[in-house]
C-alpha cells in the first residue's frame, strides 16, 4: 500500500502493487527531446485527494488499473485503462472531472458506477459493460462513448457509436446517434436525441429499439443527417418528433406495439383518423384506440396495432392524420415471421465466463469416446491438444 504526500514523478517500467492514495501529487516523467506516454500499472485500488498530471503537454501519464477507482481531487492525465479482470467500481466527488482519455482493457468484467460520472475525453469501452446503476453519465458534447454497452444510465450529451444501451436509459442532455447503435432497452428522452453530424455530406443512420422508447423533448435530427427510428415496443410523444423515417418492428413473440401521441399545448388537437395501407396491410389491425379524435390539452391520442405473422416479411404503412407540426404521422410497420436475435430479458441476464476452464473429461476412464468440456472469457483462436504419461503430444484435437 502507498501513500504520496509530496510530489512523485513516474518513469516507464514502474508498478505500484496494493492500494494507492493521492494527497498531493502523481505525474508523469519529462521526456526531453520529443513526446511519449508513461505507462504506470497499478495493481490494486486509487483513491486519489490531490493532483493526477501530465508534466506537460507532450509526456503523458498512463495509468492502467485492475482495481476501483474514487476521484476527490483533479484527474487530468492523459489516459486512463481499466485492467481488471474482475468487476472495478468507480466514484466521482460531486462537481469534479475525469479528464483525459478512459478505456476498458479486458472486456469480461464490469464497471460499476457508484456516483454520477463526468469525463471530459472519449470512452472506448473495449467491448465491456458500464453499468451506471441509474447514475448521470455525463460526456462532453463532442466526445465519444463507442465499443461496448452501457446499462442503467442516464445520459448527458455525448456522441455514441458502436454501442449497445441496455435495461433502463434516460437521454437527458443532448445525445448524438452515430453508427451501429441500438438498444435493448426502455428509453426515455428528457432532451434531445438526434442523428450526428457525418462531416463530409449527409448519411443516415439508424437506431434500433428493442423496449419501450417515450419522447419528453425532442427527437429526430438537428443537422442534415438523417435519424432512422426502429422500435419494437411502444411508441409514446409527448414532445415534438421529427424523426427521418420511423418504423415498428413486430415478432411472432411481440405482436401488438402501441402508439400514443400527447397533446402538451395548450390548444386542442384534431386527428382525422389513422389507416393501415399497403400490400401488407391485412396482416396488421388497428384493435384498439385510432379513429376521429379531437385531443384537448394534457390528453393523448392512442392506437395499438396487431400483426399476425404470415409467411416472409410483411411490410405496410400507419398514418396517423393530424396536421399538427411535431407530432408522429407516417410510421412502416415491418412484421418477421421470425423471433428477433436479441430480447430484452435475454440481453440483461446473459452472464459471459469470466475465466479460462477446462474441465474434468467424462466419461472417465472411457471407450470409445469422452466429452471436453472448456470454456473462456473471451473469443480467441484455440489449441486443444493431448498427451501421453511422457510428454509426447498425441493428437491435436481443436486448432481454430
Amino acid at each position: 500500500n502507498l501513500t504520496i504526500t509530496g510530489t512523485v514523478t513516474v518513469d516507464n517500467d514502474n508498478a505500484f502493487q496494493g492500494a494507492v492514495i493521492v494527497e498531493d501529487t502523481l505525474q508523469s516523467n519529462e521526456y526531453g527531446g520529443g513526446s511519449t506516454v508513461f505507462t504506470l500499472p497499478i495493481q490494486g485500488d486509487i483513491t486519489n485527494n490531490g493532483v493526477i498530471k501530465n508534466i506537460n503537454s507532450g509526456d503523458m501519464l498512463s495509468l492502467e488499473v485492475s482495481g476501483n477507482i474514487i476521484n476527490n481531487g483533479l484527474w487530468q492525465n492523459g489516459y486512463t485503462k481499466f485492467k481488471g479482470t474482475q468487476d472495478q467500481h468507480i466514484a466521482l466527488l460531486n462537481g469534479h472531472v475525469f479528464d483525459g482519455e478512459f478505456s476498458d482493457l479486458d472486456s469480461t468484467s464490469l464497471i460499476l458506477a457508484n456516483t454520477d460520472l463526468t469525463f471530459s475525453g472519449n470512452i472506448n469501452l473495449g467491448r465491456a459493460t458500464l453499468d451506471m446503476q441509474n447514475n448521470e453519465l455525463t460526456v462532453n458534447n463532442y466526445k465519444w462513448l463507442y465499443n461496448g454497452y452501457l446499462k442503467n444510465a442516464k445520459i448527458h450529451n455525448g456522441l455514441l457509436s458502436d454501442l449497445r444501451l441496455l435495461d433502463q436509459i434516460e437521454i437527458n442532455g443532448c445525445v448524438e446517434i452515430g453508427d451501429k447503435v441500438d438498444a435493448v432497452a426502455n428509453i426515455v428522452v428528457n432532451d434531445t436525441l438526434s442523428a450526428t453530424m457525418y462531416n463530409g455530406g449527409t448519411t443516415t443512420y439508424h437506431f434500433s429499439v428493442y423496449g419501450s422508447i417515450e419522447n419528453k423533448g425532442f427527437v429526430g435530427q438537428i443537422f442534415d443527417d438523417l435519424l432512422v427510428l426502429e422500435v419494437n415496443g411502444n411508441i409514446i410523444n409527448k414532445g415534438t418528433w421529427s424523426v427521418y423515417r420511423n418504423y415498428l418492428l413486430f415478432y411472432p413473440n411481440s405482436i401488438i406495439n402501441s402508439v400514443s401521441c400527447f397533446n402538451n399545448g395548450t390548444t386542442n388537437m384534431q386527428f382525422n383518423g389513422s389507416i393501415i395501407s399497403g400490400s401488407g396491410a391485412p396482416a396488421y389491425s388497428i384493435i384498439s384506440g385510432g379513429g376521429t379524435q379531437t385531443v384537448t390539452p394534457n390528453q393523448s391520442y392512442d392506437l395499438s396495432v396487431q400483426f399476425t405473422p404470415t409467411i416472409g416479411d410483411t411490410t405496410a404503412l400507419l398514418n396517423i392524420d393530424c396536421t399538427e407540426i411535431g407530432t408522429l404521422n407516417n410510421i412502416y410497420l415491418v412484421g418477421h415471421n421470425y423471433n428477433p436475435t436479441v430480447d430484452v430479458e435475454e440481453e440483461i441476464n446473459i452472464k459471459l465466463p469470466t475465466e479460462f476452464v477446462l474441465n474434468q473429461n467424462y466419461p472417465n476412464p472411457f471407450n470409445p469416446s469422452t466429452i471436453i468440456r472448456f470454456q473462456l472469457p473471451a473469443g480467441n483462436n484455440v489449441a486443444l491438444k493431448v498427451y501421453d504419461m511422457l510428454g509426447n503430444e498425441i493428437a491435436t484435437l481443436v486448432n481454430e
